[in-house]
């Protein structure tokens, strides 16, 4: 799933709302996961930068001003086990005057439902501080 808002956020305010709504999405079931993953050698529940080099939607020479995102263990034991994570990312391109937030939650072909719980996660943390924020419909991808 894909969503874009376009936000007055600055590049840091909009990293800080969507790593407050990542460490919520961590919640006690995703912490209880991420022991039962460590036990089979798998280390899920964290930030990171996305590559994007591989897999990436954006125009050819166009690059984020801020490229973030956020893993937890996928719920479920057999997912922990196997190491599987749902993930969220944001990318910030800076426009001056305001910054296009761009919203991407990959899920495989039974997924969607989660991802789109995520989507308007993250969403809903960009708007709670930014009410004049204007945001797209989610999009599949």
């Amino acid at each position: 799933m894909h969503q874009i808002v376009n936000s007055r956020l600055s590049v840091t305010q909009a990293a800080d709302g969507f790593r407050s709504a990542g460490a919520q999405s961590i919640n006690g079931k995703a912490k209880l996961l991420r022991a039962f993953a460590s036990m089979y050698g798998h280390d899920t529940n964290e930030f990171f930068t996305p590559d994007l080099t591989k897999d990436s939607f954006f125009q050819v020479g166009t690059r984020p001003a801020l490229a973030l995102g956020v893993a937890r263990a996928k719920v479920g034991l057999y997912g922990a086990r196997a190491g599987e994570q749902d993930a969220g990312h944001l990318y910030v391109f800076d426009h001056g005057e305001h910054r296009e937030l761009q919203f991407f939650t990959p899920h495989g072909i039974l997924g969607s439902s989660g991802a789109v719980k995520r989507l308007a996660r993250f969403v809903a943390a960009v708007v709670a501080v930014d009410p004049q924020a204007v945001v797209s419909e989610p999009v599949a991808q």
